[in-house]
């Protein structure tokens, strides 16, 4: 049988999840029920590399397609070159 204090030592221990809201140990990082990070200060790590590789990710697409315009100009223009040098 549960006494109220009991009660009071298993409520002071758990919490529940802010996404899920199952039971969680008090002092849990990542809820095992939906593997959400539920400790705040390791939110805000995550959540700033996360942001740090969608910047890099979103340079390299930059890169990418000025690469890609590069090429289509110097086509371009080595068609006109070829174009005026031919032949009437």
């Amino acid at each position: 049988m549960e006494t109220d204090q009991n009660k009071e030592v298993v409520q002071e221990a758990t919490k529940k999840c802010p996404f899920c809201a199952e039971e969680i140990k008090a002092e849990a990082i990542k809820c095992k029920h939906c593997g959400a990070t539920v400790d705040a200060k390791v939110r805000k790590l995550e959540d700033k590399k996360q942001n740090k590789s969608k910047e890099g990710l979103f340079l390299q697409g930059m890169n990418l397609g000025c690469g890609i315009i590069m090429v289509i100009v110097i086509i371009i223009i080595v068609i006109v070159i070829i174009a005026v040098s031919m032949p009437h």
